[in-house]
């Protein structure tokens, strides 16, 4: 073969791959869709995970088959009826996840991140937040 012709085809193949990259580098990015801005949350639930003192009095309140709204935890209660919170579930459970991590069924027309904020202004709460929906893109 040719060494001319030859060395214009290599520098061709080598030379197409970089043109590529860098055309895709300039392109902008596209915009996230418009209802990724807002997170979602599945209706009236609430994570709320609880210090171990708080969830212990929980635990064994949950072990008896207390009602939701009568947990032996005043602050707790009280806004467990505030919000109509019909179920308490452990997410983990108790030999595996993380120790004292709830899932609170609340009326479907509370304010989740209202109550979540409620929930946070107690001594007795490491974390609340509306049950987030993930999803993949």
């Amino acid at each position: 073969m040719n060494r001319p012709f030859l060395g214009a085809i290599l520098s061709a193949l080598l030379a197409a791959p970089l043109g590529c990259r860098q055309s895709r580098t300039e392109l902008p990015a596209a915009p996230p869709p418009a209802d990724a801005q807002a997170p979602q949350h599945v209706a009236g639930e609430l994570l709320v995970k609880l210090t171990p003192e708080a969830g212990a009095i929980v635990e064994a309140a949950l072990e008896a088959g207390q009602p939701p709204a009568q947990t032996g935890v005043a602050w707790f209660d009280a806004l467990n009826a505030r919000y109509g919170t019909s179920r308490i579930e452990r997410v983990f459970p108790r030999q595996t996840g993380p120790p004292h991590t709830y899932k609170l069924t609340l009326r479907l027309d509370a304010d989740l991140l209202q109550a979540a904020a409620e929930y946070r202004r107690h001594q007795g709460v490491v974390y609340a937040q509306p049950n987030l929906i993930a999803t993949v893109q």
